[in-house]
C-alpha cells in the first residue's frame, strides 16, 4: 500500500512536467512519456545578429509557448557567430534571423499539431 502511494505521488510529480499517457494492453499497463509539455524558447539579449524581430514574431504567433529574452544563455561562442535560440535546452542556430524564424516556426508548429 505504501509503495502504491509513493508511485502515485511520483506519477503526479512527473505528469506535471511531461505529457504522460497510461495505456491498458491485455492487463498490462504501459507508460508512455511524450515530449515536454513545458515548451520554452529563449533568446539571448546580447546576440549581435538582431534576433529581436524573430522573438517578437514568434511571441505573437505562439502565445501558449514560453518565449523569453534573457541576458546570457551561456552559449557565447554560438552567440558571437550567428543568430540562435534555445528550444527546450537544444540550440537552434542559422545564418540569418529569417532562417532562424522559419526553423523555429516549423518546430513549434509541428509540436502544436
Amino acid at each position: 500500500m505504501f509503495l502504491i502511494i509513493r508511485l502515485l505521488r511520483l506519477y503526479i510529480f512527473i505528469s506535471a512536467w511531461y505529457d504522460i499517457y497510461i495505456i491498458e494492453n491485455d492487463y498490462n499497463y504501459q507508460l508512455l512519456i511524450g515530449e515536454s509539455a513545458m515548451r520554452k524558447v529563449y533568446f539571448c539579449k546580447e546576440n549581435e545578429f538582431k534576433t529581436k524581430k524573430t522573438y517578437k514574431a514568434l511571441k505573437g504567433q505562439y502565445p501558449d509557448v514560453t518565449i523569453k529574452r534573457k541576458g546570457c544563455l551561456g552559449k557565447c561562442k554560438t552567440c558571437k557567430s550567428c543568430p540562435f535560440s534555445l528550444v527546450d535546452g537544444k540550440v537552434f542556430a542559422c545564418d540569418t534571423g529569417d532562417e532562424l524564424y522559419k526553423k523555429l516556426n516549423k518546430r513549434l508548429y509541428k509540436k502544436s499539431v
